[in-house]
């Protein structure tokens, strides 16, 4: 029931902050001479590109084994916000917009 209700609430929160910012999704985003895209692990980014301007953890996968999903911002970059989704400590998924 917990773990139920823990997957409700993540998934009510993900569709809040989808909908709070209009954003697309970009397929990869260049930081210094490293393109980042879907797939990289997240220490690879992190060497690349320095910290994030914001970092925390947004959910968990169910199944027997739980992983974090995380959420990292980078921004401003050529007039872009960048939002990087983790899962595991790989890159899932990119999305863009303008502040």
């Amino acid at each position: 029931m917990i773990r139920v209700k823990s997957l409700a609430v993540a998934l009510v929160a993900a569709f809040l902050l989808a909908s709070a910012v209009p954003a697309f999704a970009a397929s990869s985003f260049r930081c210094g001479s490293t393109i980042v895209k879907p797939g990289m692990l997240d220490v690879d980014i992190l060497n690349n590109c320095g910290e994030p301007s914001s970092r925390e953890i947004v959910g968990k996968t169910t199944g027997k084994m739980e992983l974090n999903i995380e959420r990292w911002v980078y921004g401003p970059i050529s007039g872009y916000m960048y939002i990087l989704y983790f899962k595991a400590g790989t890159l899932e998924k990119i999305e863009s917009y303008r502040p």
